[in-house]
């Protein structure tokens, strides 16, 4: 695993913030953010610049909003892929 992986936009809070070992994991954080960003047709949390985009996941937990138009299977999805605790986010086995 790289010191500095991706964009700060769609890093994984624990890359982030660099408090805990991470795994591969935080790529199922990051691949939530842009299964949403696809659904949506926005930029997550476009009203910020990314080290503050990165900043708002990590510290305050917050996800972008999921519309009421995506499908019951994609929002357990998206939910599970960026849950607030890594151990417990969706593994990729569990999207395919």
């Amino acid at each position: 695993m790289t010191k500095q992986p991706g964009n700060l936009r769609w890093m994984a809070p624990e890359i982030f913030t660099q408090c805990t070992k991470y795994s591969v994991k935080a790529d199922m954080f990051s691949y939530s953010l842009v299964l949403w960003e696809l659904l949506s047709g926005e930029l997550p949390f476009a009203h910020l610049k990314p080290a503050a985009a990165a900043a708002e996941t990590a510290y305050h937990n917050t996800r972008p909003p999921i519309a009421i138009t995506f499908p019951k299977p994609i929002v357990s999805l998206l939910q599970k892929g960026w849950h607030t605790n890594p151990d417990v986010s969706a593994q990729y086995l569990f999207v395919v």
